[in-house]
């Protein structure tokens, strides 16, 4: 794989939006992944 190349991982749909505010989906305050960084839920995602 070169440095260029473009891939198109398929995979999980994580809710980043509810946690990047901090919101549960109940509308509480934080979550299980409010401490995870949007890049290290991708990264763990690929």
């Amino acid at each position: 794989m070169e440095d260029n190349d473009v891939v198109i991982v398929g995979g999980a749909r994580t809710p980043f939006c509810e946690w990047l505010g901090g919101k549960r989906g109940d509308g509480g305050q934080g979550g299980r992944l409010a401490s995870i960084s949007a890049e290290e839920l991708g990264s763990i995602a690929i």
